[in-house]
């Protein structure tokens, strides 16, 4: 169900990843959605995580331009993967460890899997395009595994600055608006974005759920999204269920980002 690197629900081709990325970029820059607030421009500061609320709350800054980020398509395609070795990725202390990672329940064991780079395929449900395409100077992802049908993944993505960090974190939002369209099941629901409150950089998770109409069981994928300075983490919690019910944050997404913020600096 869930690759090293993305949650295999989708039904449709990917387009060029610069073309997209350039689309992306371009619509997350006007949106206006109420479930959707963004942080501070970290341009707009004196210090780049000064003025953004834990939640990420909406402020007055203007918006970057969108079409400066992604490669041209002339350029190359990202290479393969290097081999897997979690002591050769840069950001390793960023990572969860087995034990930081939420549990579903109480009896989650998870067991830590590959630390390798980003791939060519998009990490997760809703996403266009790879963090690389987005501008990131590197990806890695590290995989976690559990009993059952229990899985989890989390992307660190490094960029030159706070201000592409913050133009990803307005791409990733995008991916959210956009992610019924883009996966392809018989029930899918996309719950609104949920801010987390953090004591440093900013947070905010949402639920995706997958499946067919008359299937007992579905797939409920967890996604928190931290950005901090010039990085970005993507955390995914998956499983296959009959139900997902947890006290209001409390959610295995809304532990994680709480997880991974003092990691991030």
């Amino acid at each position: 169900m869930m690759s090293p690197l993305r949650v295999l629900h989708r039904g449709s081709t990917a387009v060029a990843a610069a073309v997209l990325a350039t689309l992306v970029l371009a619509s997350c820059g006007s949106s206006d959605d109420s479930d959707d607030a963004v942080g501070d421009d970290p341009s707009e500061t004196t210090s780049s995580e000064s003025t953004s609320s834990p939640s990420g709350s909406a402020s007055a800054s203007s918006e970057p331009d969108a079409t400066s980020a992604p490669p041209s398509a002339s350029e190359p395609a990202p290479s393969d993967p290097a081999p897997d070795s979690s002591s050769e990725s840069p950001v390793k202390a960023l990572f969860l460890t087995e034990k930081e990672m939420p549990g579903l329940n109480d009896v989650t064991v998870w067991t830590e899997g590959r630390t390798q780079p980003e791939g060519p395929e998009p990490f997760g449900d809703c996403a266009k395009f790879t963090l690389v395409d987005a501008g990131a100077q590197d990806a890695w992802v590290r995989t976690f595994t559990a009993q059952g049908s229990q899985e989890a993944a989390q992307l660190i993505a490094t960029f030159a600055d706070a201000k592409s960090a913050w133009r990803a974190e307005q791409t990733l939002r995008g991916w959210h608006r956009d992610c019924a369209e883009e996966v392809n099941a018989e029930v899918e629901r996309v719950n609104p974005i949920s801010p987390v409150e953090v004591d440093t950089g900013n947070a905010f998770t949402y639920l995706v759920q997958l499946g067919k109409e008359d299937a007992e069981t579905h797939h409920f994928n967890g996604v928190a999204v931290n950005r901090k300075g010039k990085h970005v983490s993507v955390v995914l919690i998956d499983t296959e269920s009959q139900d997902y019910n947890y006290e209001s944050g409390q959610e295995p997404a809304q532990q994680a980002a709480r997880a991974v913020a003092p990691k991030l600096g």
